[in-house]
């Protein structure tokens, strides 16, 4: 059969090859697309702070503000400092894939369909292979981006677990979140950052052979979907979060010392943990909440911290002679910058902030280490007993 001269099938375009005009006008799309997943991150971020800051939504907070200020080993300054560091990484990673990739062109598609649909032979099913064409291949590329992904970070993010010069090196920066907010989804190691989100990223979007465009809404996807991974609360009418198991209060399991050897999938489904038996099997975790949040009511400020309400909004003040830099708020920070501590030259200071850094990623190693072994001495008994198998 004549393809081209089918009475049925259509007849070829006029048109040529043509570069695929940019989805900003005068902004390649190779910008765009190092743009647009940042551009997600940090509005989704500031939603979530806003419901922080103005103490909205709070029946559905997977914590209290007292546990992010008492709990968590790190500042928000900080946490905003290493996340721009990772991101300037990705953006110098991805604008190098992007000059790599060959000018995307238009105007051939009709000759692709054809080729499609010229192993079928029947003119009937012209718009069939159209739709195949058109739609169900982009949505096999985006399924195989994101699984491609999940395996990534599942056995990379296990492995800095399991490794345990891995994760005092690298992965223990992530868990000073032990109250994870939105922001802080993406404060990591820069190395790690690099490895486990960046590159995981581009090794998901070269194999999986998602175009352009498809690679925009990947990435921002992905992007958007780790923010609200650790956004800190249990939302039943985000789709992020009704549509995924693997949500923020997934997550957030995997942040308690308690849940710390398991539930590693991210960012998209938990089929990982299910296969290879990681997922939380310690029952309702209600429990361990409401104890989480008795114990960070009634604890004392640490490093000379005292918190100040004024009105909805927390602010932390440094006590007189604190020996600790000051503690970012849990909301705004009221123009509150650190302090050098007990006025020290800025040498001794920074040669003082390192070891509080290093003496804190020890701790938080310590900490976990002493919650993990208690987990598995009750697991232990618990399968001497018969209860868990």
């Amino acid at each position: 059969m004549n393809l081209t001269n089918s009475t049925t099938s259509p007849s070829p375009p006029a048109s040529f090859l043509r570069p695929l005009p940019p989805l900003i006008s005068g902004v390649p799309d190779s910008i765009v697309l190092v743009i647009l997943p940042i551009a997600a991150y940090w509005a989704l971020s500031l939603f979530f702070h806003f419901l922080d800051v103005h103490d909205l939504l709070a029946s559905y907070r997977l914590h209290t503000p007292e546990e992010v200020l008492k709990r968590n080993h790190v500042t928000r300054r900080e946490v905003v400092r290493d996340v721009i560091v990772q991101q300037i990484i990705q953006t110098i990673v991805g604008l190098a894939i992007g000059v790599s990739e060959p000018e995307e062109m238009i105007g051939g598609e009709w000759w692709e369909i054809m080729g499609l649909y010229s192993k079928f032979m029947g003119d009937w099913r012209y718009k069939l292979v159209e739709i195949v064409y058109w739609y169900l291949l982009p949505a096999a590329r985006f399924w195989v981006a994101i699984f491609i992904m999940d395996t990534w970070q599942y056995f990379l993010h296990r492995l800095m677990h399991e490794v345990k010069w891995l994760y005092k090196t690298f992965h223990s920066r992530h868990h000073r979140l032990y109250v994870p907010y939105a922001f802080g989804a993406l404060y990591n190691h820069p190395f790690e950052g690099l490895l486990m989100d960046t590159i995981g990223a581009g090794i998901a979007y070269k194999i999986s052979g998602l175009r352009i465009r498809g690679a925009m809404t990947f990435f921002t996807f992905s992007t958007m979907k780790t923010v609200d991974d650790h956004c800190g609360y249990a939302l039943p009418f985000d789709p992020l979060q009704y549509f995924f198991w693997n949500n923020a209060g997934y997550h957030d399991v995997h942040h308690q010392g308690w849940g710390i050897k398991t539930n590693f999938s991210q960012p998209f489904f938990i089929c990982w943990d299910r296969w290879l038996g990681t997922q939380w099997t310690g029952g309702d975790v209600s429990a361990r909440y409401a104890s989480s949040r008795e114990k960070a009511a009634e604890e004392p400020e640490k490093d000379g911290i005292i918190p100040e309400q004024k009105g909805n909004i927390t602010a932390t003040i440094p006590q007189k002679g604190a020996n600790s830099t000051a503690y970012m708020s849990s909301g705004r920070t009221n123009g509150l910058k650190p302090r050098i501590p007990n006025g020290k030259p800025k040498v001794q200071a920074d040669e003082s902030r390192r070891r509080v850094l290093d003496t804190d990623c020890l701790g938080v190693s310590r900490e976990e280490g002493n919650e993990e072994t208690a987990v598995g001495n009750v697991r232990y008994w618990a399968r001497v007993n018969g209860s868990v198998r």
